[in-house]
């Protein structure tokens, strides 16, 4: 399967339009300052070597690596990591396009957007973590492009309180014994409103919390971080189940 067919059936996963950039010049200067400079030697590289270059950037750009697990699986099932013009509801512009095998022939992607120079306000309250993602690998990744956020882009950060328009909070077990304020949560991952995982900004908060059908749930018994969260969750989406 060539790089453009690979993109072209992206596409028709992710239910957006994708372009294949196979040309450094046809970027605006715009665009071409709007992206890592190692972004532009994906353009020419061979699907595997882009595969290569990209995992060894995230590795050198957050140590340790944020997303471990996902890292292993692009380095062990990675298809290709092309630049991409992305047209669609949630995104308009440059993204990279990670290309995973998942079973089979079938093929599962997930986009990320470029860095962000910088933050919103609700972005900047959040863990220096989130922060660093944010500013030096993608400020934002869709594993579509209409609805289902892997992580969800500074700009579109919303607190628990304003996904619930002010409901009070229940949860789907009995309540913790730390019960987190809705204002101080912010959603940073959202499949379709039915999953989510949220990031406290209160330091205080020893949850991990996750999200469906509108209660909270904590995973702090299983996952030390939310970053342990959003890998394992990411990871599995293209992983399949044995």
């Amino acid at each position: 399967m060539s790089r453009a067919d690979i993109v072209a059936a992206a596409a028709a996963d992710m239910h957006g339009q994708l372009d294949l950039v196979t040309d450094k010049a046809t970027l605006a200067p715009d665009e071409l300052r709007s992206i890592p400079k190692w972004w532009h030697d994906l353009i020419t590289a061979a699907p595997s070597d882009a595969v290569q270059l990209a995992v060894a950037q995230w590795n050198a750009e957050l140590t340790p690596p944020l997303l471990p697990r996902f890292l292993g699986v692009l380095t062990e099932r990675g298809i290709d990591v092309a630049l991409v013009r992305v047209t669609a509801i949630d995104h308009t512009g440059l993204a990279l396009l990670y290309s995973v095998r998942y079973s089979g022939d079938d093929a599962r992607y997930v986009c990320g957007l470029p860095p962000a120079t910088t933050l919103p306000e609700a972005a900047t309250k959040l863990p220096a973590s989130f922060q660093d993602f944010y500013t030096t690998i993608h400020a934002g990744m869709h594993l579509t492009l209409q609805g289902r956020h892997a992580i969800i882009k500074p700009d579109a950060l919303k607190t628990w309180d304003e996904w619930t328009f002010g409901e009070d909070i229940t949860f789907l077990d009995k309540p913790p014994q730390y019960i987190p304020s809705a204002d101080k949560l912010y959603v940073v991952y959202n499949h379709n409103n039915a999953a989510m995982a949220l990031v406290d900004t209160d330091p205080a908060d020893p949850g991990v919390w996750g999200a469906e059908v509108g209660m909270l749930y904590d995973q702090s018994n299983q996952f030390g971080s939310t970053w342990e969260l959003l890998d394992d969750w990411l990871s599995g989406w293209f992983t399949p189940c044995r």
